[in-house]
């Protein structure tokens, strides 16, 4: 990891200047728009397969439409540790992946099941080593903080059987590995983006528990599990409001969080609503480094729109397939406009 001593805006010069040369080209916003705005579900697929002359070498594999944005998104992280002079930078941002993977390799080995085709490649292990890590219980080619919480987890779950201490046990150790990592590199946008979004975070996962209905104290031994105390609103705070309701939780963020979330904070909106003006709050804060002319956040920006924008792929494939209106699915694509 990059120390903050030596991290220098000038570094990313040449970066930048080639990022935006070609931030419209591939899973951009563009084609997102150009997909949505298809008649159905076959002409978006479609729309996506033309992009794929974006990828190096046109050498795409994928004959899938979900395999295809992987596809996109390994290329977009291709393009930045070609373009940095420093890739690891930029860890903290697959660090996601890797703790997808390995929740989703011990669950296989649980059921007695293969990982093929359930792993993102765009970790900073390789895909084909999960399972083996998992088999052997060594998790060493990991992160340190992910490493020992998956041998934490899978510890814990040959005791108890109980697949929640996998998830719980690793999304709060990749929430620290990313806070450790950015702090490292130093950066303010890119320390107060990974504290936003460990805010969304704890207010989704304190909501969706509120929702369950649960008994007082089943209800606060969970938020105790879940809630991670790396954001800028402190834990005790999201624990003390979530004990006496949603309204006394949402009025206690309300104002904490940026008002595209904060206005949507309305006891019965629909969870998927919540969950959407989250990422929408989250992406309006990242899209605030376009207006930067170089500097780390141009990479940070353009991996960030890439991301969400595989997911907006999926969601659009899905809405036209379900024959959803176009409004409808409109509403679901994560934007910060």
């Amino acid at each position: 990891m990059a120390d903050k001593r030596h991290y220098r805006e000038e570094d990313y010069l040449y970066a930048s200047a080639y990022i935006r040369s070609v931030e419209n080209r591939g899973l951009s916003d563009m084609l997102i728009k150009k997909m949505l705005d298809s008649p159905d579900a076959d002409a978006a697929i479609a729309c996506l397969f033309e992009a794929r002359s974006a990828l190096e070498g046109a050498g795409a594999a994928a004959d899938d439409a979900d395999a295809l944005c992987d596809e996109f998104l390994n290329d977009s992280f291709r393009v930045i540790s070609e373009v940095t002079s420093d890739p690891s930078v930029f860890d903290f941002m697959r660090y996601q992946y890797d703790c997808n993977n390995v929740k989703t390799a011990l669950k296989c080995r649980a059921k007695g099941i293969g990982t093929e085709g359930l792993l993102f490649a765009c970790g900073t292990v390789p895909p084909e080593k999960y399972a083996k890590m998992a088999e052997n219980d060594d998790f060493s080619p990991l992160p340190e903080l992910l490493a020992k919480a998956a041998k934490t987890a899978s510890d814990t779950y040959k005791k108890t059987g109980d697949p929640q201490s996998i998830d719980l046990t690793l999304d709060l150790a990749c929430l620290e590995a990313m806070t450790k990592s950015v702090k490292a590199v130093g950066d303010p946008l890119l320390t107060r983006a990974v504290m936003l979004r460990t805010d969304l975070s704890n207010i989704m996962a304190a909501l969706r528990i509120l929702r369950m209905q649960m008994a007082d104290t089943a209800e606060a031994e969970l938020l105790e599990r879940v809630l991670c105390p790396f954001g800028s609103i402190p834990k005790e705070l999201l624990k003390t409001a979530a004990a006496e309701g949603e309204e006394q939780l949402f009025s206690a963020v309300k104002d904490l969080v940026p008002q595209k979330l904060g206005d949507r904070l309305t006891v019965g909106v629909r969870l998927s609503e919540l969950e959407c003006a989250a990422d929408n709050a989250y992406l309006a804060f990242v899209d605030t480094a376009k207006s930067t002319v170089f500097g780390v956040s141009v990479p940070f920006s353009y991996l960030t729109g890439r991301e969400y924008n595989a997911k907006n792929a999926r969601i659009i494939i899905a809405g036209k397939r379900a024959g959803l209106p176009y409004d409808e699915i409109a509403m679901r694509v994560r934007t910060a406009g």
